[in-house]
C-alpha cells in the first residue's frame, strides 16, 4: 500500500490523491481519524505512510495520532502532519508526534513528493 490521505476537505484530498497517482503512486482517502483507524486495521490497505490533516470532524488528528502511538501494530507508520496554522504546528511539536514531520497547507507539490519518496515505493513510473 502507498500513501493514506486523511483530510475532511474533498476538494484537497482528491487533489492530493490525484497527483500522488499522477507520479505512480497507490493511495487511499479517509475523510477523518475514524476513517482513518478503520482503514489501519485491515492489514490488506496498511500505508507505508499517513498524511494527516489536523482539524477534521468526529476524529481530528490530535486523537488520531495519540491512538496510532499507543498501538503497537501501528506506531511504525510515518506520520506528515498537514497544517495551515503556524499554533498547531507548535502545538505538534513534541518529538514522538509524528516525528516532526509537517507540510504545510496550502501543499507544494515538490515538497509532497520529497517526503512521499521517502516512505512509499511507485507501483509505476509516473505519467
Amino acid at each position: 500500500m502507498g500513501v493514506l490521505i486523511v483530510d475532511d476537505d474533498n476538494d484537497l484530498r482528491d487533489s492530493l490523491r490525484r497527483a500522488l497517482e499522477g507520479e505512480g503512486y497507490d493511495t487511499v482517502c479517509a475523510a477523518n481519524g475514524r476513517e482513518a483507524l478503520n482503514l489501519l486495521h485491515a492489514p490488506e490497505s496498511r500505508p507505508s505512510l499517513v498524511l494527516l490533516d489536523i482539524m477534521m470532524p468526529e476524529m481530528n488528528g490530535l486523537d488520531f495520532l495519540d491512538l496510532v502511538e499507543r498501538d503497537s501494530d501501528l506506531c511504525a507508520i510515518p506520520v506528515v502532519v498537514m497544517t495551515a496554522h503556524a499554533r498547531e504546528r507548535r502545538n505538534q511539536a513534541h518529538p514522538s508526534r509524528s516525528s516532526g514531520r509537517f507540510l504545510r497547507k496550502p501543499v507544494n507539490l515538490d515538497t509532497l513528493l520529497y517526503l512521499v519518496e521517502q516512505y512509499c515505493p511507485r507501483k509505476l513510473q509516473p505519467k
